[in-house]
């Protein structure tokens, strides 16, 4: 499976079980709940979105050190990433002239003080790994005016060490420069989890401030290192090669390129286009997003509406249930049995509530009325010692009608019954079928 297809899959796994909670409690109309819920757990899930994100395609880079192979995955599907993993691409397989007019161009197009910083920072480290101290000066001067639009001057800055590392580099504060890796180095190794990248950052620093201060042993020595630990990440190796020929051959290790104008269209071109493209399916995902999480809440509000209408029909059967057998118990002195309850029919209005009750062995239809707004239950005696199979035929205790009926253990066919209940009783199935219902009040003359 292709990482951003791994992704995805893992994303959708996590959204749906950070769903879970909150629409659990939307489900059971616990409203205020389900906010708190929502808040709360989207920082933990985003938390583990960037862990899948960094594991699927960062850990290519990180821990894997395969720049080629993090190149193809983003150049596949350039529009699903971020604009920053296509400048960590173009920066680890060592094209400087694409990095160099890519960020250029989305620094063109930058709406934000933060978006602008990290623009300069992408293009300030191709300056510096190509030794080209006049347009990394311009670059780091460029990034120093940003604080000045910033509510926290000092704050900001520190979010970017390596601009401040790169001023001290310029300024030949070689101290600084020192001090300011051996923090990062610090920094690294404090860390739960080992990030070879920044450690092969951090080394390939100390090995230009060793060249820089003249200890060219030093240099060499990390510089061959880095080729051996990573010789797939192209910027590195290149850059090893250029300050070991420096060094051997007394030379400058400055990597001299061209970006001209046609260049530079085509990368804006390109950023232009594929910003839209992602935008675009940004959308389209959103969108996606939001007639799923309607269907999800008005499932749930469905879900929970029939779920509380369950819930209050299963408490009022049972307040009935209850009234029932207290109107038994007062009906019969001897030990009789509640054995089912239910509603006859008049074409679609409600006739007669029909209750079967089993005393002393024998099964007697009742008549359930239920005076003073339904507080008690009574029962009144319709027919005694029903025998199965068998059809009668009983006065309505509440009308003016008589109903028909038939009862047996065997099942009864629809189309010769208005209305069949069925019911279990020791075991066995029994089909209760109304037949016929009839008003005993003769019709009237016929004028």
């Amino acid at each position: 499976m292709k990482p951003r297809h791994k992704y995805l899959l893992q994303f959708s796994i996590v959204f749906a079980i950070y769903l879970t909670i909150p629409l659990s409690l939307y489900f059971f109309h616990l409203t205020y709940w389900t906010i708190i819920a929502a808040l709360v757990l989207w920082f933990p899930f985003r938390s583990f979105a960037i862990f899948l994100q960094n594991k699927n395609f960062f850990n290519i880079l990180m821990n894997e050190l395969d720049a080629q192979k993090f190149y193809n995955v983003v150049y596949e599907k350039p529009s699903f990433y971020p604009i920053s993993c296509r400048l960590d691409a173009e920066w680890f397989v060592g094209n400087y002239a694409k990095l160099i007019a890519l960020s250029s161009a989305s620094l063109k197009n930058a709406k934000t003080v933060r978006w602008k910083a990290s623009f300069l920072s992408y293009l300030a480290r191709a300056y510096f790994e190509m030794h080209d101290h006049e347009n990394l000066a311009k670059t780091v001067d460029a990034f120093y005016e940003l604080p000045k639009y910033t509510r926290n001057p000092q704050r900001f800055l520190a979010k970017y060490p390596n601009l401040q590392y790169y001023k001290a580099y310029l300024d030949k504060d070689f101290e600084k420069c020192v001090t300011l890796i051996e923090k990062r180095t610090a920094y690294l190794e404090k860390k739960a989890r080992n990030d070879k990248l920044y450690g092969l950052i951090n080394r390939s620093n100390l090995a230009v401030e060793y060249y820089e201060i003249g200890e060219f042993e030093k240099a060499k020595e990390i510089f061959q290192q880095l080729m051996e630990v990573a010789p797939k990440m192209d910027n590195f190796y290149e850059l090893s090669i250029r300050y070991i020929n420096a060094i051997e051959h007394n030379e400058s290790p400055t990597l001299t390129l061209q970006v001209n104008e046609e260049e530079s269209a085509k990368a804006e071109y390109e950023f232009c286009s594929t910003q839209k493209r992602r935008k675009r399916e940004n959308i389209i995902r959103a969108i996606l997003m939001g007639i799923l999480l309607t269907f999800l809440v008005s499932t749930t509000n469905t879900l929970g509406t029939a779920y509380a209408t369950y819930n209050e029909h299963k408490t009022y059967a049972a307040e009935f249930d209850a009234k029932l057998n207290d109107a038994i118990s007062r009906k019969y002195d001897s030990d009789a049995k509640f054995i089912e309850y239910f509603v006859v029919m008049n074409g679609e209005d409600p006739l007669e509530a029909f209750c079967l009750v089993e005393v002393d062995g024998r099964l007697d239809l009742t008549s359930a009325v239920t005076p003073n707004n339904g507080e008690t239950a009574n029962l009144i005696l319709l027919l005694e010692d029903i025998k199965i199979p068998g059809e009668y035929t009983v006065e309505s205790a509440v009308s003016v009608y008589k109903i028909t009926f038939y009862i047996s253990d065997e099942r009864l066919s629809e189309s010769e019954y208005q209305q069949i209940v069925k019911y279990s009783h020791n075991g066995t199935n029994y089909w209760f079928g109304i037949k016929d219902v009839f008003s005993t009040i003769p019709a009237g003359p016929n004028f």
